[in-house]
């Protein structure tokens, strides 16, 4: 983990080069992320989502736009879940291998962002930026687990899905449920 300035980010795991520099890309009702296909669109949809309750707006998602703010780029040189986000004042590049490389480097935007994100209500004038920088990550466990034992407790659907969110957020990718005798 290296940082050329000190930032306190919130970017759970720690990834394993961070170079944060002066500056900030902002989103705006006018952002638009460019994507390659229909599954990083997907993802792409549900980044963009995030933002419809707390900013009151949501990013547009488009494939194939060549000047967009966010560009996802695939390279199959990198390893299969590693990604690189590059965050400049006016775009971010997110490039990855897979698809798990990109939802991973979305997770890690989205933990870049003013906790406000979260919020299922309208939060004000927040500034919906993160900063400029550069970061590269890949996963130090191939199986990175999380046990759910149902005979302790009796989740419902939304607390599952909550569960899930909170896995992708720190890039868990591996649920095992021990159903026992439930």
């Amino acid at each position: 983990f290296s940082c050329s300035r000190h930032v306190d980010l919130p970017v759970i795991p720690a990834p394993e080069h961070m170079a944060v520099r002066m500056g900030h890309f902002r989103f705006t009702e006018d952002t638009v992320i460019s994507v390659e296909n229909d599954i990083q669109k997907t993802v792409a949809d549900r980044f963009a989502w995030l933002f419809a309750d707390p900013a009151g707006f949501v990013p547009r998602v488009l494939p194939g736009v060549e000047d967009a703010d966010v560009r996802f780029v695939t390279d199959t040189d990198m390893e299969e879940e590693a990604y690189v986000v590059e965050v400049s004042r006016n775009e971010i590049t997110v490039t990855a291998s897979s698809i798990e490389g990109f939802i991973y480097a979305l997770q890690t935007i989205r933990l870049s962002l003013p906790g406000e994100i979260t919020s299922p209500v309208y939060a004000g004038d927040v500034k919906w930026e993160i900063p400029v920088m550069t970061i590269r990550d890949s996963p130090r466990f191939h199986h990175r687990c999380l046990r759910l034992d149902l005979d302790r407790i009796a989740p419902d659907d939304d607390r599952i899905f909550h569960i899930l969110d909170c896995m992708a957020l720190l890039k868990y990718n591996y649920l095992h449920l021990d159903a026992g005798a439930y």
